[in-house]
């Protein structure tokens, strides 16, 4: 088994391979695990480097070395090629998508990522860019595109950004007017919409819980679409219980939420509106998205419980509201 360690420099505030690397060196040095240091330079080039990495044949454990946006182009690459493993040490600024298997902590172990088990995980085709955790269009995927010019600040945290961006948004036009059409027409819904998630994973902009019960390798999309009040001022309300992934099934949101999961979503605006995946964003007027089911191995820290996955998916639904 052999590592490559695919570094974004730019990922989080500071230069992973000054602050953070230098012990993961030490630790393999010390026992004699083979590896080698890739370092990107370009949008795409973690994709590049381990399609690369992979043509010599032999199984290795791509390791991204940043944040969601490193890990999605590192899965990108991984995709489909069964000699390839996909790990995180999580040096980004939101570091979502291991939410939904443990802490940040968990993943900056060494020790742990060695002695870690892969599991196959779905990831989200997309005609804008491919996903490993969350697509969504709406006031969210806006605040995501407004959160980079804040989460280079001086004493900004990823979530803090987030926030910022969030209350701007708060303060202009509510709502993008959608049709949301899921599985080729089984499911179509319209109106004025705050947001539309497709998503495998859980978790995105700096800890929001926009999708509780995903389950990364049932080969499913969860679909929450939820629609603008009539009232902005019942937002702020509404905004902490959907952080905590409390609005499924909430009395809060019955007029307002719909929840399905299907296998294909396409999303039309009549504007066009914010689209984000993985943290990646642009302004369309319709964009699709359909599950790719076991479309990587992801490694799963030794000691942390994979609880995403589907073995426990009853126990995932039986935890929501009612």
């Amino acid at each position: 088994m052999r590592y490559v360690f695919i570094i974004n420099p730019k990922a989080g505030k500071k230069n992973p391979r000054e602050w953070f690397f230098p012990k993961i060196e030490a630790f393999f040095a010390e026992h004699g695990i083979p590896y080698r240091i890739r370092v990107t330079e370009y949008a795409g080039h973690a994709t590049e480097i381990v399609r690369e990495e992979a043509t010599q044949g032999e199984t290795i454990r791509a390791i991204a070395v940043g944040g969601d946006g490193t890990l999605r182009e590192v899965a990108c690459g991984a995709a489909g090629l069964p000699n390839v493993e996909v790990g995180l040490l999580p040096c980004g600024s939101g570091n979502d998508y291991l939410r939904i298997y443990g802490t940040k902590e968990d993943f900056l172990d060494p020790e742990r990522l060695v002695g870690g088990q892969s599991y196959p995980v779905d990831m989200i085709e997309s005609d804008f860019l491919p996903a490993m955790n969350v697509c969504s269009v709406g006031i969210d995927s806006q605040v995501a595109m407004d959160m980079v010019r804040y989460k280079n600040l001086p004493l900004v945290t990823g979530s803090m950004a987030y926030n910022i961006a969030l209350l701007k948004a708060f303060c202009g036009r509510i709502g993008v007017q959608m049709k949301v059409t899921v599985d080729g027409g089984k499911h179509v819904f319209s109106g004025r919409y705050l947001l539309a998630i497709a998503a495998v994973g859980s978790y995105y902009g700096g800890g929001y819980c926009a999708s509780p019960a995903s389950v990364v390798d049932d080969g499913l999309l969860d679909v929450v679409l939820v629609r603008v009040p009539k009232s902005r001022l019942q937002i702020p309300g509404l905004l902490g219980i959907y952080k905590r992934g409390e609005h499924i099934g909430n009395p809060k949101f019955r007029d307002l939420l719909t929840y399905v999961r299907g296998k294909s979503v396409v999303i039309e605006s009549e504007q066009p509106a914010a689209v984000n995946s993985d943290g990646e964003c642009a302004a369309r007027c319709e964009s699709s998205f359909s599950v790719r089911p076991a479309a990587v191995r992801f490694i799963v820290p030794q000691g942390v419980r994979p609880a995403c996955l589907s073995e426990e998916k009853e126990r995932l639904e039986a935890a929501l509201p009612v």
